[in-house]
């Protein structure tokens, strides 16, 4: 499992550039937006059926239409459409919708428990789990993507009012992470879960805002 950094995105701006000749191909396969949503949120990678169409083969290049131009690519900041097309294929979250069932399942996270009063929430990261530079994806880069989220000096803050509530995020170890709510809130698992986890010792030098 895999989550990008800078370098990463980078290549998809460059890679935006020839989205613009995309209405002038002819005859090339279409695939629904659930089907490139699912292959793009690591269902092939974790080796599911299913997640291509049978009659493809592996290689090649697949040109995506954004429908806008990105405001960023920047996970922290993304606050628009085309932006999260983007992060959806390129990042990992602590846990992801099945886009059949609409439940959430695993992800950077194998496995989480909730408190019987909904307000704490416990994740275990997936140990193997790597950001592309090799380095470990750990309870450390959580605690920090929610400091950036919360951040008031942090530009495009879409998430915040989502997580008003948030009383405290611990890494309780390397692969545990713990939230805990001021109070009862209905959204407030996939406030969490849904969020791209970035790598702390990228983004703590400064690019994140």
């Amino acid at each position: 499992m895999v989550v990008s950094l800078a370098a990463a995105t980078t290549a998809l701006v460059l890679c935006y550039e020839a989205f613009q000749w995309l209405g002038e191909l002819q005859g090339h396969q279409v695939l629904q937006e659930s089907q490139l949503m699912q292959m793009g949120r690591g269902s092939a990678a974790n080796g599911e059926a299913g997640a291509y169409p049978e009659d493809w083969a592996p290689g090649g290049k697949l040109a995506i239409r954004l429908t806008e131009r990105p405001a960023a690519l920047n996970p922290f900041l993304i606050r628009d459409a085309g932006a999260r097309a983007v992060c959806d294929m390129v990042c990992e979250t602590l846990a992801q919708r099945d886009l059949d069932t609409m439940e959430f399942r695993p992800s950077l996270a194998t496995k989480w428990e909730v408190s019987d009063d909904r307000l704490t929430y416990t994740f275990h990261l997936d140990a193997k789990a790597r950001f592309s530079d090799g380095q470990p994806v750990t309870a450390d880069d959580v605690v920090f993507t929610f400091e950036v989220l919360r951040d008031e000096q942090i530009c495009g803050r879409a998430c915040a009012a989502l997580l008003t509530d948030l009383e405290s995020v611990l890494a309780v170890d390397p692969v545990t992470v713990r939230f805990r709510f001021a109070r009862p809130y209905f959204l407030a698992f996939p406030a969490i879960a849904d969020r791209y986890i970035g790598p702390k010792h990228i983004y703590a030098l400064g690019d994140a805002k």
